[in-house]
């Protein structure tokens, strides 16, 4: 039987750029590369980003409604708010941010809800030089 602590160690000194690895991930690592091995179980704690967080809420009762949408939408374009007067101090024109809005997840909403994009930018110039 291949032990925990060990095979870590092992893995730290065969594989030094796994070092910023935690215990745990290593010892999966380990597991996966010899399937055939015994296995003493696992005394380390899981690390945080290999654990499903789900969320305890019942997506039954999701608001759906077009003003939900909307809050949505509004959240997610931030480039709206530069859309008329660019940001000047930057030297980002109104037309950069309205192709922006039209290009980022919210126009896109915007395109299915209404059928069109939301800024007319076809004559803008997007050369930088």
């Amino acid at each position: 039987m291949l032990r925990a602590k060990q095979t870590v160690e092992w893995m730290r000194t065969k594989y030094p750029f796994l070092q910023n690895r935690s215990d745990d991930d290593l010892y999966e690592i380990a597991k996966l590369k010899w399937p055939g091995a015994e296995w003493e179980e696992s005394p380390f704690i899981p690390s945080v980003s290999n654990t499903a967080v789900l969320p305890n809420k019942d997506i039954t009762k999701t608001e759906a409604s077009p003003q939900e949408f909307e809050k949505i939408d509004s959240y997610l374009n931030l480039t709206d708010a530069y859309a008329k007067e660019g940001i000047p101090w930057l030297g980002i024109s109104p037309e950069a941010m309205q192709e922006a809005s039209n290009s980022n997840i919210s126009g896109l909403l915007y395109q299915i809800k209404h059928g069109k994009q939301k800024y007319n930018v076809d004559d803008y110039d997007k050369t930088i030089w």
